[in-house]
Protein backbone atom coordinates (compact mmCIF):
# COMPACT_ATOMS: atom_id res chain seq x y z
CA UNK A 1 0.00 0.00 0.00
CA UNK A 2 3.05 2.48 0.28
CA UNK A 3 3.66 2.10 -3.09
CA UNK A 4 0.09 2.68 -4.31
CA UNK A 5 0.06 5.68 -2.01
CA UNK A 6 3.07 7.60 -3.21
CA UNK A 7 1.42 6.61 -6.70
CA UNK A 8 -1.56 8.49 -6.07
CA UNK A 9 0.30 11.60 -4.34
CA UNK A 10 2.75 11.42 -7.45
CA UNK A 11 -0.03 11.59 -9.77
CA UNK A 12 -1.61 14.19 -8.20
CA UNK A 13 1.11 16.55 -8.38
CA UNK A 14 1.50 15.92 -11.75
CA UNK A 15 -1.88 17.25 -12.41
CA UNK A 16 -1.56 19.88 -10.26
CA UNK A 17 1.69 21.23 -11.52
CA UNK A 18 -0.15 21.17 -15.42
CA UNK A 19 -2.59 23.36 -14.16
CA UNK A 20 -0.21 25.36 -12.44
CA UNK A 21 2.01 25.68 -16.11
CA UNK A 22 -1.34 25.96 -18.44
CA UNK A 23 -2.37 29.00 -15.91
CA UNK A 24 0.76 30.94 -16.17
CA UNK A 25 0.94 30.12 -19.80
CA UNK A 26 -2.51 31.81 -20.12
CA UNK A 27 -1.24 34.86 -17.52
CA UNK A 28 1.76 35.41 -19.42
CA UNK A 29 2.10 38.09 -22.11
CA UNK A 30 2.52 36.95 -25.94
CA UNK A 31 6.29 36.30 -27.33
CA UNK A 32 7.46 38.86 -29.42
CA UNK A 33 7.71 37.90 -33.21
CA UNK A 34 11.16 38.39 -34.25
CA UNK A 35 11.62 41.39 -36.65
CA UNK A 36 13.63 40.96 -39.79
CA UNK A 37 15.85 43.76 -39.25
CA UNK A 38 14.80 46.90 -42.12
CA UNK A 39 17.63 47.53 -45.36
CA UNK A 40 19.16 50.31 -44.69
CA UNK A 41 19.21 53.38 -46.81
CA UNK A 42 21.37 53.02 -50.01
CA UNK A 43 24.23 55.78 -49.35
CA UNK A 44 24.03 58.87 -51.21
CA UNK A 45 26.68 61.22 -52.91
CA UNK A 46 27.17 64.43 -50.10
CA UNK A 47 25.93 67.50 -50.35
CA UNK A 48 28.98 68.88 -49.87
CA UNK A 49 31.17 66.60 -52.21
CA UNK A 50 33.93 68.69 -54.29
CA UNK A 51 35.07 67.95 -57.59
CA UNK A 52 38.54 66.62 -58.42
CA UNK A 53 41.51 68.56 -58.70
CA UNK A 54 43.56 67.96 -62.06
CA UNK A 55 46.75 69.42 -59.98
CA UNK A 56 49.13 67.46 -57.46
CA UNK A 57 50.88 68.42 -53.96
CA UNK A 58 53.90 69.00 -53.59
CA UNK A 59 53.29 65.85 -51.23
CA UNK A 60 52.32 63.69 -54.26
CA UNK A 61 54.50 60.32 -54.40
CA UNK A 62 56.97 60.10 -57.26
CA UNK A 63 54.83 57.04 -58.72
CA UNK A 64 52.13 59.77 -59.39
CA UNK A 65 54.28 61.60 -60.59
CA UNK A 66 56.27 59.21 -62.76
CA UNK A 67 52.35 58.09 -64.42
CA UNK A 68 51.54 61.85 -64.87
CA UNK A 69 54.98 62.23 -66.73
CA UNK A 70 54.81 58.50 -68.65
CA UNK A 71 55.49 58.47 -72.46
CA UNK A 72 51.73 57.60 -72.76
CA UNK A 73 50.37 61.07 -71.83
CA UNK A 74 53.96 62.88 -73.51
CA UNK A 75 53.90 61.21 -76.49
CA UNK A 76 50.38 59.95 -77.76
CA UNK A 77 48.39 62.47 -78.94
CA UNK A 78 44.67 63.03 -77.57
CA UNK A 79 42.72 61.54 -79.82
CA UNK A 80 44.83 58.43 -80.31
CA UNK A 81 44.46 58.03 -76.17
CA UNK A 82 41.03 57.80 -76.11
CA UNK A 83 40.97 55.06 -79.20
CA UNK A 84 42.74 53.20 -76.52
CA UNK A 85 40.45 53.98 -73.86
CA UNK A 86 37.69 52.64 -76.22
CA UNK A 87 39.55 49.28 -76.88
CA UNK A 88 40.01 48.54 -73.31
CA UNK A 89 36.46 49.85 -71.52
CA UNK A 90 34.40 51.25 -74.29
CA UNK A 91 32.01 50.73 -77.06
CA UNK A 92 29.96 47.83 -75.00
CA UNK A 93 26.64 47.50 -73.69
CA UNK A 94 27.02 47.16 -69.38
CA UNK A 95 23.98 45.86 -66.88
CA UNK A 96 24.08 47.63 -63.46
CA UNK A 97 22.17 47.17 -60.30
CA UNK A 98 21.97 47.93 -56.74
CA UNK A 99 21.46 45.35 -54.43
CA UNK A 100 21.81 44.70 -50.55
CA UNK A 101 23.67 42.16 -50.10
CA UNK A 102 27.25 39.91 -48.67
CA UNK A 103 30.65 39.27 -50.49
CA UNK A 104 30.12 36.48 -53.10
CA UNK A 105 32.36 33.54 -54.33
CA UNK A 106 33.89 34.00 -57.49
CA UNK A 107 32.57 31.20 -59.94
CA UNK A 108 32.92 30.31 -63.84
CA UNK A 109 29.82 31.05 -65.35
CA UNK A 110 28.99 34.64 -66.93
CA UNK A 111 29.81 37.59 -64.72
CA UNK A 112 30.26 35.07 -61.59
CA UNK A 113 26.28 34.57 -61.83
CA UNK A 114 26.55 31.06 -60.65
CA UNK A 115 27.97 32.07 -57.53
CA UNK A 116 26.86 31.08 -53.76
CA UNK A 117 26.58 33.88 -51.17
CA UNK A 118 29.30 33.72 -48.50
CA UNK A 119 28.10 32.64 -45.55
CA UNK A 120 30.58 33.46 -43.50
CA UNK A 121 30.37 37.07 -44.65
CA UNK A 122 28.12 38.84 -42.11
CA UNK A 123 28.42 42.42 -43.55
CA UNK A 124 25.77 43.21 -45.33
CA UNK A 125 25.97 46.20 -47.25
CA UNK A 126 25.20 47.56 -50.83
CA UNK A 127 26.90 46.42 -53.36
CA UNK A 128 26.95 47.86 -57.21
CA UNK A 129 27.49 45.28 -59.50
CA UNK A 130 27.69 45.08 -63.41
CA UNK A 131 29.02 42.91 -66.16
CA UNK A 132 29.49 43.73 -70.06
CA UNK A 133 25.74 42.19 -71.79
CA UNK A 134 26.48 38.70 -73.40
CA UNK A 135 23.25 37.95 -74.97
CA UNK A 136 23.04 36.07 -78.25
CA UNK A 137 24.14 39.02 -81.03
CA UNK A 138 20.52 37.85 -83.08
CA UNK A 139 18.37 38.53 -79.51
CA UNK A 140 16.14 41.41 -80.00
CA UNK A 141 16.86 44.11 -76.76
CA UNK A 142 13.70 42.99 -75.06
CA UNK A 143 14.66 39.56 -74.58
CA UNK A 144 17.98 40.21 -72.76
CA UNK A 145 18.37 36.94 -70.88
CA UNK A 146 22.16 37.75 -69.83
CA UNK A 147 20.79 37.47 -66.13
CA UNK A 148 20.92 33.74 -66.86
CA UNK A 149 24.15 31.90 -67.29
CA UNK A 150 22.99 29.46 -69.04
CA UNK A 151 21.65 31.45 -72.22
CA UNK A 152 24.96 33.95 -73.00
CA UNK A 153 27.77 32.52 -75.12
CA UNK A 154 30.92 33.90 -73.87
CA UNK A 155 33.12 31.12 -74.67
CA UNK A 156 31.31 31.19 -78.28
CA UNK A 157 31.70 35.21 -79.25
CA UNK A 158 33.90 36.76 -76.61
CA UNK A 159 36.66 34.35 -74.98
CA UNK A 160 37.33 33.28 -71.70
CA UNK A 161 34.85 34.71 -68.85
CA UNK A 162 37.46 37.75 -68.23
CA UNK A 163 35.38 39.71 -70.50
CA UNK A 164 32.53 39.52 -68.63
CA UNK A 165 33.61 42.49 -66.49
CA UNK A 166 35.40 46.15 -67.85
CA UNK A 167 38.36 46.14 -65.68
CA UNK A 168 38.47 49.61 -65.34
CA UNK A 169 38.66 50.00 -61.45
CA UNK A 170 42.32 49.35 -61.48
CA UNK A 171 42.91 52.33 -64.80
CA UNK A 172 41.33 55.05 -62.65
CA UNK A 173 43.30 54.08 -59.18
CA UNK A 174 46.44 54.77 -61.18
CA UNK A 175 46.37 58.71 -61.28
CA UNK A 176 44.24 61.96 -61.18
CA UNK A 177 44.75 61.82 -65.50
CA UNK A 178 44.16 58.24 -65.91
CA UNK A 179 40.59 58.87 -64.22
CA UNK A 180 39.82 62.21 -65.66
CA UNK A 181 40.49 61.89 -69.43
CA UNK A 182 39.01 57.36 -68.64
CA UNK A 183 35.85 58.36 -66.87
CA UNK A 184 33.81 60.95 -69.72
CA UNK A 185 34.75 57.66 -72.47
CA UNK A 186 33.10 55.05 -69.63
CA UNK A 187 29.87 57.14 -69.54
CA UNK A 188 30.02 58.48 -73.29
CA UNK A 189 30.61 55.80 -75.57
CA UNK A 190 29.14 52.58 -73.77
CA UNK A 191 25.53 51.46 -73.02
CA UNK A 192 24.09 50.86 -70.01
CA UNK A 193 20.82 48.52 -69.13
CA UNK A 194 19.69 49.94 -65.54
CA UNK A 195 18.29 46.94 -64.00
CA UNK A 196 15.34 47.01 -61.37
CA UNK A 197 15.54 43.43 -60.47
CA UNK A 198 17.15 43.61 -57.15
CA UNK A 199 16.04 47.48 -55.98
CA UNK A 200 13.07 48.88 -57.80
CA UNK A 201 13.12 52.56 -59.15
CA UNK A 202 16.86 52.30 -59.29
CA UNK A 203 16.96 54.52 -62.67
CA UNK A 204 15.05 57.32 -60.27
CA UNK A 205 18.29 57.29 -57.61
CA UNK A 206 21.03 57.91 -60.07
CA UNK A 207 21.29 61.15 -59.48
CA UNK A 208 21.88 60.73 -55.77
CA UNK A 209 24.50 58.01 -56.59
CA UNK A 210 26.52 59.28 -59.32
CA UNK A 211 28.18 62.62 -60.44
CA UNK A 212 25.69 64.95 -62.38
CA UNK A 213 28.34 65.70 -65.08
CA UNK A 214 28.91 62.12 -65.72
CA UNK A 215 25.30 61.43 -65.95
CA UNK A 216 25.20 64.20 -68.45
CA UNK A 217 27.74 62.51 -70.47
CA UNK A 218 25.56 59.13 -71.33
CA UNK A 219 24.54 58.74 -74.57
CA UNK A 220 23.20 55.51 -74.73
CA UNK A 221 19.93 53.50 -72.72
CA UNK A 222 18.67 50.26 -72.14
CA UNK A 223 15.71 50.66 -69.99
CA UNK A 224 12.34 48.85 -69.42
CA UNK A 225 9.01 51.01 -68.26
CA UNK A 226 5.99 49.92 -66.77
CA UNK A 227 1.91 50.58 -67.10
CA UNK A 228 -0.29 48.65 -65.03
CA UNK A 229 -3.43 46.95 -65.91
CA UNK A 230 -5.83 47.05 -63.08
CA UNK A 231 -9.17 45.46 -64.52
CA UNK A 232 -10.52 47.53 -67.32
CA UNK A 233 -7.96 50.38 -66.99
CA UNK A 234 -4.39 51.14 -67.43
CA UNK A 235 -2.10 53.09 -65.39
CA UNK A 236 0.61 54.88 -67.27
CA UNK A 237 1.97 57.24 -64.69
CA UNK A 238 5.10 55.34 -64.26
CA UNK A 239 6.15 55.61 -67.71
CA UNK A 240 5.46 59.38 -68.07
CA UNK A 241 7.61 59.79 -65.34
CA UNK A 242 10.65 58.03 -66.64
CA UNK A 243 10.25 59.98 -70.13
CA UNK A 244 9.81 63.16 -67.97
CA UNK A 245 13.21 61.78 -65.99
CA UNK A 246 15.23 60.94 -68.72
CA UNK A 247 14.81 64.61 -70.83
CA UNK A 248 15.68 66.22 -67.32
CA UNK A 249 18.93 64.33 -66.06
CA UNK A 250 20.60 62.94 -70.03
CA UNK A 251 20.71 65.70 -72.30
CA UNK A 252 23.02 64.27 -74.49
CA UNK A 253 21.32 60.74 -74.79
CA UNK A 254 21.50 59.57 -78.93
CA UNK A 255 20.18 56.19 -78.46
CA UNK A 256 17.34 55.23 -76.11
CA UNK A 257 15.61 51.06 -76.60
CA UNK A 258 12.54 51.39 -74.47
CA UNK A 259 10.51 47.98 -73.15
CA UNK A 260 7.03 48.81 -72.02
CA UNK A 261 5.81 46.00 -69.69
CA UNK A 262 3.18 45.20 -67.62
CA UNK A 263 4.36 45.38 -63.95
CA UNK A 264 3.49 46.58 -60.14
CA UNK A 265 4.42 50.62 -59.51
CA UNK A 266 8.20 51.49 -58.91
CA UNK A 267 7.33 54.78 -57.86
CA UNK A 268 5.54 56.43 -56.03
CA UNK A 269 2.60 58.96 -57.15
CA UNK A 270 3.65 62.42 -58.14
CA UNK A 271 2.59 65.59 -60.72
CA UNK A 272 3.91 63.11 -63.69
CA UNK A 273 1.04 61.75 -64.22
CA UNK A 274 -0.27 61.91 -67.98
CA UNK A 275 -3.17 60.11 -68.49
CA UNK A 276 -3.31 58.48 -65.40
CA UNK A 277 -6.00 56.18 -65.99
CA UNK A 278 -7.62 55.05 -69.56
CA UNK A 279 -10.50 52.56 -70.09
CA UNK A 280 -9.49 49.83 -72.63
CA UNK A 281 -12.83 49.08 -73.84
CA UNK A 282 -14.29 48.32 -77.15
CA UNK A 283 -14.01 52.38 -77.99
CA UNK A 284 -10.89 52.63 -75.83
CA UNK A 285 -8.27 51.18 -77.37
CA UNK A 286 -7.78 54.09 -79.25
CA UNK A 287 -7.43 56.34 -75.82
CA UNK A 288 -4.81 53.51 -74.60
CA UNK A 289 -2.87 54.41 -77.58
CA UNK A 290 -3.05 57.73 -77.35
CA UNK A 291 -2.16 57.61 -73.71
CA UNK A 292 1.24 55.45 -74.49
CA UNK A 293 2.43 57.27 -77.73
CA UNK A 294 1.51 60.88 -76.21
CA UNK A 295 4.04 60.28 -73.24
CA UNK A 296 6.44 58.47 -75.85
CA UNK A 297 6.61 61.12 -78.12
CA UNK A 298 8.06 63.89 -76.02
CA UNK A 299 11.12 62.24 -76.17
CA UNK A 300 11.27 63.22 -80.40
CA UNK A 301 9.97 66.51 -79.18
CA UNK A 302 12.28 67.07 -76.88
CA UNK A 303 15.64 65.55 -78.48
CA UNK A 304 14.53 66.41 -81.91
CA UNK A 305 17.33 64.77 -84.40
CA UNK A 306 20.14 64.39 -81.75
CA UNK A 307 18.44 61.10 -80.49
CA UNK A 308 19.82 58.95 -83.70
CA UNK A 309 17.95 55.81 -82.31
CA UNK A 310 15.02 55.42 -80.56
CA UNK A 311 12.99 51.67 -80.41
CA UNK A 312 9.87 51.31 -78.42
CA UNK A 313 9.00 47.50 -77.74
CA UNK A 314 5.98 46.52 -75.93
CA UNK A 315 4.29 43.95 -74.74
CA UNK A 316 1.93 41.42 -76.43
CA UNK A 317 -0.90 42.34 -74.04
CA UNK A 318 -0.20 46.20 -75.09
CA UNK A 319 1.17 45.77 -78.35
CA UNK A 320 -2.24 43.90 -79.89
CA UNK A 321 -4.62 46.73 -78.25
CA UNK A 322 -2.44 49.55 -79.49
CA UNK A 323 -2.19 48.04 -83.25
CA UNK A 324 -5.82 47.83 -83.33
CA UNK A 325 -6.00 51.22 -83.85
CA UNK A 326 -3.26 51.42 -86.12
CA UNK A 327 -3.77 51.96 -90.23
CA UNK A 328 -2.47 48.51 -92.15
CA UNK A 329 -0.31 50.88 -94.74
CA UNK A 330 2.38 51.27 -91.25
CA UNK A 331 2.39 47.51 -90.27
CA UNK A 332 5.56 46.03 -91.61
CA UNK A 333 6.80 42.37 -90.88
CA UNK A 334 10.54 42.07 -90.36
CA UNK A 335 12.24 38.95 -90.58
CA UNK A 336 15.48 39.26 -88.30
CA UNK A 337 15.92 35.62 -88.23
CA UNK A 338 14.75 32.60 -89.94
CA UNK A 339 13.61 31.32 -86.70
CA UNK A 340 12.41 34.51 -85.42
CA UNK A 341 9.81 37.36 -86.10
CA UNK A 342 7.96 40.16 -85.03
CA UNK A 343 5.68 42.51 -85.97
CA UNK A 344 6.16 46.46 -86.25
CA UNK A 345 5.10 49.74 -87.82
CA UNK A 346 6.65 53.01 -87.79
CA UNK A 347 5.14 55.73 -85.77
CA UNK A 348 4.97 59.34 -86.63
CA UNK A 349 5.89 62.27 -84.95
CA UNK A 350 5.71 66.20 -86.50
CA UNK A 351 8.02 68.00 -83.74
CA UNK A 352 7.38 71.39 -82.70
CA UNK A 353 9.92 72.64 -85.66
CA UNK A 354 7.82 70.79 -87.76
CA UNK A 355 10.36 67.61 -88.64
CA UNK A 356 9.42 64.33 -89.79
CA UNK A 357 10.62 62.19 -87.38
CA UNK A 358 9.37 58.99 -85.95
CA UNK A 359 10.63 55.91 -83.88
CA UNK A 360 9.69 52.04 -84.53
CA UNK A 361 7.23 50.27 -82.12
CA UNK A 362 8.11 46.58 -82.03
CA UNK A 363 5.71 43.70 -80.45
CA UNK A 364 7.79 41.73 -77.83
CA UNK A 365 7.18 38.66 -77.68
CA UNK A 366 7.14 36.18 -74.43
CA UNK A 367 9.06 33.52 -75.96
CA UNK A 368 11.53 33.88 -78.84
CA UNK A 369 13.83 30.87 -79.94
CA UNK A 370 17.63 31.26 -79.17
CA UNK A 371 19.43 30.95 -82.58
CA UNK A 372 22.24 28.50 -82.54
CA UNK A 373 25.20 30.02 -84.50
CA UNK A 374 27.41 26.30 -85.92
CA UNK A 375 30.46 26.68 -88.20
CA UNK A 376 29.91 23.97 -90.84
Amino acid sequence: MPKFSQWIRKITQRGHSDQQGERSSHNAPPRRRLRRPRTPLIPILPTDRRALSFLYDSSASDDEWATENSLFFLRLPPEIRRMVYIALFGSRTIHMSLHYTTSIVAGKAHARLDTIKRTDDPNLQWRWWHCVCHRYRNLPFWNDRCSLPQYTSCRAHYGDHSSCFIGVLEWLLTSRRCYTEAMPVLYHTNTFIVNDEFYDGLIFKLPNLIPAHHLRGVTSLELTSRIIPSGDAVDVGDHAALVSFICSFFPQLRCLRLHIKRGGRFIERNAHDVFPWTMPGVEGYPLVSAAIFYTTDQLVHHYSTQLKCLEVALDKYIYTRVLMVQPEEVIKTEEIHPRQSWRRFWRTVITHDGLNLGYYVIEAEDQVLIPIDTCL
